[in-house]
């Protein structure tokens, strides 16, 4: 049986998602909350500068250490994305009149943590009979930005197609992270995304795009790109 492992032992290393988190620390209340990590985004700019944004898992808004009905009405989507400085928070309301934010940790913040947990992986090939999950697979997908920047994206496989008879697959995933195009910095530019591929050269992704309202989802790009999948060791 063909070995669908690349290289000889464990290659790589990649993030352990169900292991890592963020979390932030309000003044008022003082207060702690902490998020599974759903996605990494990894921003390289023109001189190589790198900068990693971390996205929390989304969860729907409550009242917090509230005393009666707890979630918010009318109710609306709550997640929040960090970098070591920046920060943005994404809210898809259902009916009401929510919005996103972003800026400075420090303005917003007393403070925000993350905790990255790495596990050692091997990167397999994109033959289909390699992609039966016996442990997590995680992909890296590498492509170019804007103004020579570059963008890594990492990302927890959630969801896979597979057909080893016809030696076909089908990755359909999120949520992560991703940068919309045009957008200036990156914490104002950050979208949450999907992720559709079926080859390891090129990705769709449907992206969330605020300003859309109820079309909100109806973005869509797609990419040539370099895509690594990873087995969790």
């Amino acid at each position: 049986m063909r070995d669908h492992l690349t290289g000889s032992g464990v290659s790589a290393t990649a993030i352990d998602f169900a292991g890592s988190w963020v979390e932030w620390q309000l003044a008022q209340p003082a207060s702690v909350g902490r998020f599974a990590v759903d996605a990494a985004l990894t921003v390289v700019d023109a001189a190589g500068r790198r900068d990693l944004f971390c996205l929390g898992a989304q969860v729907f808004a409550g009242e917090v250490y509230g005393q009666g009905a707890l979630f918010r009405q009318p109710a609306y989507e709550f997640a929040a994305a960090f970098s070591a400085t920046h920060f943005r928070i994404f809210r898809s309301p259902h009916g009401g009149r929510e919005v996103d934010e972003h800026g400075a940790i420090a303005e917003r913040f007393v403070a925000a943590r993350r905790e990255l947990k790495n596990a050692r992986c091997r990167r397999i090939d994109g033959c289909a009979a390699a992609l039966h999950p016996r442990q997590p697979l995680v992909a890296r997908a590498r492509l170019a930005g804007e103004g020579g920047t570059a963008l890594e994206l990492e990302f927890p496989v959630r969801h896979v197609n597979i057909d080893s008879q016809r030696d076909l697959f089908q990755v359909e995933t999120g949520p992560l992270l991703a940068l919309a195009p045009g957008a200036g910095a990156c914490a104002a530019g950050l979208r949450r995304a999907y992720a559709i591929f079926s080859r390891l050269d090129a990705i769709e992704l449907l992206l969330d795009d605020p300003a859309a309202g109820r079309r909100r989802w109806a973005e869509r790009t797609r990419h040539a790109c370099a895509i690594e999948l990873l087995r969790l060791e």
